[in-house]
């Protein structure tokens, strides 16, 4: 669900979903 993150909120969204 990382990938779904990063498209929602854009970066940094990744660092949080990780």
């Amino acid at each position: 669900i990382l990938q779904n993150d990063q498209i929602m909120k854009g970066n940094g969204a990744q660092d949080q979903a990780d």
